[in-house]
């Protein structure tokens, strides 16, 4: 979570400033990050380090079709509300 951070600090003010003049959220895709998904509630601590006025966020995970939670219910995909100005999406899909 801290890198992602410190990405969207340093690297992303020209995405977040075309996001804010869009009036759309910054929109964030992750491949190959099965194993973090036993930490998904850490990631909270970007929406808590942003300030909730600054800007939305919408993370895409892209992971293992066999890795997607069981919480899922059978679909392809699991939509997650971290913090009030960020979401998370899990996707199943295939990269590489």
């Amino acid at each position: 979570p801290l890198t992602l951070y410190f990405a969207i600090q340093h690297y992303g003010s020209v995405p977040v400033t075309v996001a804010k003049m869009l009036e759309r959220p910054l929109r964030i895709h992750v491949v190959g990050i099965e194993k973090e998904l036993n930490f998904v509630d850490l990631f909270r601590e970007v929406g808590y380090l942003l300030p909730k006025e600054s800007i939305q966020i919408d993370m895409t995970w892209i992971v293992r079709e066999d890795m997607l939670p069981q919480n899922s219910k059978g679909g392809k995909s699991l939509s997650l509300q971290l913090t009030s100005n960020v979401t998370l999406t899990i996707v199943a899909g295939t990269h590489g």
